[in-house]
């Protein structure tokens, strides 16, 4: 299984990296700071992507914009917003996310995405 993860905060996705190892063992985890260096793997190599982590607010870009682009090139990628509260929730809902986690992330919520994303 192939997971990106985008977080613009490096403590903050150093946690959600751990949480999905522990999650999903054996999988290979590619970590972006950046939304654009993300959408740039996405146009390369969207096909092999199995599911994507994302922040919904970031600097000169969104989540919303991650999962778009990644739904263009694969429709199967399993899709999560993370997000502070649920005012993006709808919007989650149009653009199709599969998930929607509020902060403080947990490896409970980490592992209820590995149980709702199968």
């Amino acid at each position: 299984m192939t997971i990106i993860l985008v977080r613009e905060n490096y403590v903050a996705l150093r946690h959600l990296n751990q949480m999905v190892e522990e999650c999903y063992p054996g999988s290979t985890i590619v970590a972006f700071f950046s939304a654009e260096k993300a959408i740039e793997m996405i146009k390369k190599n969207g096909k092999q992507i199995d599911l994507c982590f994302t922040e919904v607010v970031m600097h000169g870009s969104s989540g919303f914009r991650i999962v778009e682009e990644l739904r263009r090139r694969n429709r199967r990628a399993k899709t999560v917003l993370i997000a502070q509260d649920k005012d993006y929730a709808l919007e989650a809902l149009r653009v199709g996310v599969n998930d929607y986690l509020i902060e403080p992330l947990t490896i409970e919520s980490i592992h209820h995405v590995q149980i709702s994303c199968r």
